[in-house]
């Protein structure tokens, strides 16, 4: 397992999405379980590559996998959600195309309203997700006002545009 995590944090480093792939592929042929570490490292390899499809699919692959009987539960903390979350607001950054623009929103908006419903189903029921109204941790507040920043900012864009549409 150390091995395979090891792999797994070269390709994260490198933002290599396929080799991650296959290293939690041959995990699972080889009868290993990834554990939470095993997750982290995938989503950081499409974090670095920038793709926030990826990031998804590993992030509902992961919570899925938690889910088996006799398997490690991937229960993401602050810092898990952190990684879809900078994708999607470097995909906001530097893409101008309305449509996908719109998804990096709704992305962004499906994280917020699973932490705030604790979610079991998207894995955003752990205790550090919680919304409270006084945020102790500084960390956890840079995330909250950074979802909040892409909900404003996705209402203005879809008020915009259909004002536009009039």
């Amino acid at each position: 397992m150390a091995c395979q995590n090891l792999f797994l944090r070269a390709y994260a480093f490198s933002g290599d999405i396929n080799k991650a792939q296959d290293i939690l592929r041959r995990m699972g042929t080889d009868g290993m379980e990834p554990n939470v570490a095993s997750w982290r490292q995938a989503l950081k390899a499409a974090m670095k590559a920038t793709k926030s499809d990826i990031v998804g699919a590993f992030w509902d692959v992961g919570v899925a996998y938690g889910k088996k009987k006799d398997s490690r539960p991937f229960a993401p903390t602050v810092s898990n959600v952190e990684l879809p979350l900078n994708v999607y607001l470097h995909g906001l950054r530097n893409i101008s195309k309305q449509k996908v623009r719109n998804l990096l929103n709704k992305n962004i908006m499906s994280l917020y309203e699973g932490i705030e419903s604790k979610s079991e189903e998207r894995g955003l029921h752990h205790e550090s997700l919680s919304v409270k109204n006084d945020v102790e941790d500084n960390h956890n507040q840079q995330s909250m006002l950074a979802i909040l920043r892409t909900v404003v900012s996705y209402k203005l864009s879809l008020s915009l545009s259909l004002s536009l549409s009039l």
